[in-house]
């Protein structure tokens, strides 16, 4: 008998034995229910591959264990970091993975034998064998191996993943050779039920397969509730996994006692990231990928360098080869740590370049696809004109129906608590219902209050650093803020982005100095021997770098602390930047106008203010300082002069004397003269604050 015709008799058998199954059980297969079938056929157990697991174990079992032979493991791991389709590569490599680590495990199995040195030696003519991998275990020996064993089994699972889906692969192929020829209709004619697979071919796959008995796993369909806490979850790392992975990117610049070259580039393409978000939102969606990849590179190569630093004589290989001497070498970042310390020192960034991939492989097109705000708009445009048709349609009843009694409609009154307890499940959900419907309205003002008002806390936020640190370099954004305050706001975003960019440098200039190339003492003056000005009276030498904004760290005062306003003002540039893009989002999902709103509450005008104390209030938050500025401005004025009491305070005392005897059309005219005194006088203030270089020993202004 030949193999097809023995093919044939088994389909044929199979199928009169279902065709009996269905029978009698009434199985009625509609084309829903084939195709929940089919999904529940196709479900993998083995699901979690997708996810980088396994290559975190090739980085796992490289920095447990110190040698060229698990450099191999990282440089591996490395690759498939950033191939496309990772999971089928990392499948295909599986045979040499599992071999490789079994050669591993037995290697380290020998070495763990009592044998004395001339049985099984340390070094072979001077050569260290430690740093090949073979290393004995002197102390439980058992340990290791176990570890080893672990992650053996790891590599397994995945190479008996790659055998199941190679053995479904070939039972599908051999399923289409016999299926292909032939137009199968199974019917139960006395119930009316018949299923036509003919029309659905790959359910027929998954059927005969089962049918025929090529695959016996299967896996009990999720509920509901799982499918759709799982989509959830979905949508949730979608929308903040990135920020998760950026507040790493931040964080790990700030890992170590020691400042290096390594970190402030770390801090560098958070900065780039950042202001690229805050300057253009479309930009910053097109080089995510470019920007991740190098991301990703670059932790890849902070791995190699630091793992391979750590080797025998690799120090005086950068000096000898390189040129490089020691001091600048750990200037780099590049040190020799014991094997406790180099597990953790390896450890950051191979986990923040786990975090990236998985940012990049899983939720990367996702996230693009719902911050297209263009796409968004459009598809939600038609789905609410769909339903909006839909209710139309359904709302409309036939010709001359009377109206429905309005006792009949629901009331919108919110139960007491004495009374809650006798609350019908209907009513409760109504309840949650107008519960939510304020909660988003308070939500949706708070979100407006901010589009308004926030960038005006940003302003003055900067005034408030550049006062409690006065120096030099803080003196150009005294002089763009108070310049931008008398502008519009398409003025003040412009001056916000060039803030963010200098503030950014700034931060990346303090976080150089801290490096131990550049010492603080140099820089220190001394006028003792000069006639034009006495010896400061300071415990504290002068020094030129304070002068000019740059300080050392110290126990007292940490580089967080050094650095605190700087990140304060990024993030609260980058929280502008969001509210912005929610804003116009939001507008862009309701069909609204494009336009930015200039009040809280749009529609409360004057003539709502006598109607009650509510709307009295909404117009005093739309309004008040249009009323009542120009009191609140003099009243400030006084305080001032009250607080200052010197030349300054009699300037402002003649413009309060003049503003406070003129009418409202005058001071209209006379009030741009006032903002332009101002916008002279703080910058002169904080110029004399700064005073001069004390390299020029000329004193204080």
């Amino acid at each position: 008998m030949g193999k097809k015709a023995y093919y044939s008799l088994v389909l044929d058998h199979r199928l009169l034995k279902y065709q009996s199954w269905l029978d009698r059980y009434a199985v009625t297969l509609s084309p829903g229910h084939a195709y929940r079938t089919e999904r529940f056929l196709n479900t993998r157990q083995a699901a979690v591959l997708r996810l980088p697991f396994y290559l975190g174990c090739n980085n796992a079992w490289s920095i447990t264990y110190h040698s060229w032979l698990t450099f191999v493991l990282l440089l591996w791991a490395s690759v498939l970091w950033i191939v496309p389709n990772q999971r089928r590569s990392m499948l295909r490599c599986s045979p040499f993975l599992v071999f490789y680590s079994l050669f591993l495990l037995l290697s380290q199995y020998i070495y763990s034998m009592d044998l004395t040195e001339a049985e099984l030696p340390q070094k072979v003519e001077g050569f260290n064998l430690k740093q090949i991998g073979f290393v004995k275990a002197l102390y439980l020996p058992i340990r290791p191996i176990l570890v080893k064993s672990l992650y053996t089994i790891m590599f397994w699972t995945t190479l008996r993943q790659f055998m199941q889906e190679r053995f479904e692969q070939r039972s599908s192929s051999t399923l289409e050779d016999m299926v292909a020829p032939l137009q199968i209709t199974v019917g139960a004619a006395t119930r009316g039920l018949s299923v036509c697979l003919s029309s659905t071919p790959r359910y027929i796959m998954s059927l005969l397969a089962r049918v025929l008995g090529f695959s016996m796993s299967s896996e009990p369909q999720p509920s509901p509730f799982m499918t759709k806490l799982g989509a959830c979850l979905q949508a949730f790392f979608t929308k903040f996994w990135i920020w998760v992975v950026a507040i790493m990117l931040f964080g790990i610049s700030f890992v170590g006692t020691r400042m290096t070259v390594l970190r402030i580039i770390y801090m560098a393409l958070f900065l780039v990231f950042i202001l690229t978000f805050q300057v253009s939102y479309q930009f910053w969606r097109k080089m995510m990928y470019a920007f991740w990849l190098t991301v990703i590179l670059y932790s890849m190569s902070i791995l190699v360098l630091i793992y391979t630093y750590q080797f025998d004589n690799f120090p005086e290989y950068w000096e000898v080869y390189l040129g490089v001497p020691k001091n600048i070498q750990q200037d780099l970042g590049l040190e020799t740590y014991q094997t406790g310390d180099l597990f953790v020192r390896l450890l950051s960034p191979a986990f923040f370049l786990v975090i990236t991939v998985i940012q990049l492989h899983y939720y990367h097109k996702d996230f693009l696809a719902i911050s297209d705000i263009k796409s968004r708009s459009m598809s939600a445009g038609r789905a609410s004109q769909g339903s909006n048709n839909y209710k139309s349609e359904g709302s409309a009843g036939p010709q001359g129906a009377e109206p429905d009694d309005p006792t009949d409609a629901p009331v919108n009154v919110l139960p007491s608590l004495r009374t809650l307890k006798h609350v019908t499940k209907a009513e409760l959900v109504q309840l949650m219902a107008e519960l939510k419907s304020r909660l988003s309205a308070v939500v949706e003002l708070f979100w407006c209050f901010l589009e308004l008002h926030l960038i005006k806390i940003m302003m003055l936020s900067v005034v408030l650093m550049c006062v409690y640190d006065v120096c030099a370099l803080h003196l150009l954004l005294v002089v763009l803020v108070v310049a931008a305050m008398s502008f519009g706001r398409n003025v003040l975003m412009v001056v916000t982005h060039i803030v963010s960019v200098l503030i950014s440098l700034l931060l990346l200039t303090n976080m150089i100095y801290q490096i131990d190339f550049f010492k603080h003492d140099e820089y220190n003056v001394n006028c003792t021997d000069t006639h034009l000005v006495p010896s400061p009276p300071e415990e504290r030498p002068l020094n030129d770098a304070d002068w000019v904004g740059l300080q050392k760290t110290s126990k007292s005062r940490t580089l967080p602390d050094l650095l605190k306003g700087y990140i304060g003002l990024i993030v609260l540039a980058t929280i502008l930047a969001v509210v912005d893009i929610r804003q116009m989002y939001r507008r862009h999902m309701d069909g609204a106008c494009l336009m930015r709103p200039t009040v809280i509450f749009p529609q409360i005008q004057r003539v709502h203010t006598d109607d009650n104390i509510k709307s009295c209030l909404m117009f005093l938050f739309n309004y008040g300082f249009y009323k009542f500025g120009v009191e609140v401005s003099l009243v400030m004025t006084v305080i001032l002069i009250g607080s200052r009491m010197d030349v300054y305070a009699v300037l402002y005392g003649l413009w309060l004397c003049i503003l406070f005897a003129l009418k409202r059309e005058t001071i209209a005219r006379v009030w741009g003269f006032f903002q332009l005194f101002i916008i002279i006088v703080i910058p002169i203030q904080y110029a004399m604050a700064v005073g001069l270089p004390p390299g020029l020993c000329i004193g204080e202004l």
